[in-house]
């Protein structure tokens, strides 16, 4: 039952560790415990579970100049801390009635660490995060072209730069692979990801429906994309739409051997991603308009998401052939909230996958 639900009402520091706070008692079985180590990091981890569901403002404990400790919500009934720390640590919990106390010790030299210290929920270190943007289409390849020959190529590369600018100010190592009007490979904006040791690739594009559809005109909506193999008929339409202009990738990767560019965990990483982004979009948006439809996340073989590294999506802005959509599209304060929408979804996903 919802009273049942064990919620973390306030978290404090005291000499060697926290205290955290929730609303109904606790019990052992609620906690689960163990730790890591991030060989390319070379961080230890340490983690705790909880069986509690994290307040809209939480505070987040970082431990200054040595290590850091992450509070995020891990699923709907599960919230994570995660403590990071270069050297070994000693991290035991007791419980006492309501209360969670934290004991942090390093096993170092000298045994100390310096106090803790609560920051905002919303600054967590994103400067080891590098995200590369893809403006979709470029140069020869305009894209889709919808009313008035607006062209999908500038819409995508407008909403880019604004999106590239929300994420440097949230700190995050960003690049994009074109800046310009210039025509790149398919394969060539994954392989610069790759170079670029990326954690996430962004593949921004708009939607157009075909003129042999009834509804040619009506046709409108905001989705978001993973790379998979699925032959949905929706699927197969939209990245038929975006592969067509670079018919050469496709021979390069051949049609073939597409399944064995696809890593099974990486298809949930970008699943999530994808979910992510979708529910930032919304979120924003319908803040401020009516009527956005969300036409969902959904799966589809993407050339240019084949060979990433890392967990990538495309977005689909909207239909630069519906006349509503395309007049938001090429709005300055539409194109500003959709990229804070894909930038606090990308910030979600880090703080929701932190382990």
């Amino acid at each position: 039952m919802e009273s049942t639900i064990n919620r973390l009402k306030s978290v404090r520091s005291k000499k060697s560790g926290l205290i955290l706070e929730f609303n109904h008692i606790l019990k052992s079985k609620q906690i689960r415990q163990f730790k890591l180590y991030d060989k390319k990091s070379k961080y230890y981890r340490y983690v705790i579970d909880i069986e509690a569901i994290l307040p809209k403002k939480v505070p987040v404990v970082k431990v200054r100049n040595v290590s850091e400790i992450r509070i995020a919500q891990f699923n709907k009934k599960k919230m994570r801390m995660v403590f990071n720390h270069p050297s070994k640590l000693s991290v035991k919990y007791s419980i006492n009635k309501k209360s969670l106390i934290i004991d942090v010790k390093s096993l170092s030299r000298g045994g100390k660490i310096p106090p803790l210290k609560i920051i905002p929920k919303d600054r967590f270190n994103y400067s080891s995060k590098t995200i590369v943007i893809d403006p979709g289409h470029g140069g020869k390849d305009v894209g889709a072209i919808g009313f008035k020959k607006v062209y999908e190529k500038d819409i995508v590369l407008a909403v880019s730069k604004r999106l590239e600018e929300h994420l440097r100010k949230k700190g995050f190592r960003v690049y994009m692979t074109r800046r310009k009007d210039k025509f790149i490979k398919l394969r060539h904006r994954t392989g610069y990801a790759n170079t670029k040791k990326a954690d996430l690739f962004i593949s921004i594009h708009a939607n157009a429906a075909s003129r042999k559809n009834n509804n040619y005109r009506g046709l409108k909506g905001i989705e978001t994309y993973f790379l998979s193999a699925s032959r949905s008929k929706r699927a197969s339409r939209v990245a038929q739409k975006e592969n067509r202009k670079d018919m050469s990738d496709m021979d390069y990767f051949g049609k073939q051997n597409f399944l064995h560019f696809l890593n099974r965990e990486k298809i949930i990483a970008s699943n999530k991603l994808a979910i992510d982004v979708q529910q930032g979009i919304l979120g924003r948006l319908n803040k401020h308009y009516k009527d956005i439809r969300d036409s969902g996340v959904r799966e589809g073989p993407f050339w240019v998401l084949v060979g990433a590294q890392m967990p990538a999506v495309l977005i689909e802005l909207g239909y630069v052939t519906n006349k509503r959509e395309v007049k938001n599209l090429t709005s300055r304060s539409y194109q500003k909230r959709i990229a804070q929408g894909i930038a606090e979804g990308i910030t979600r996903y880090f703080k929701k996958n932190i382990h």
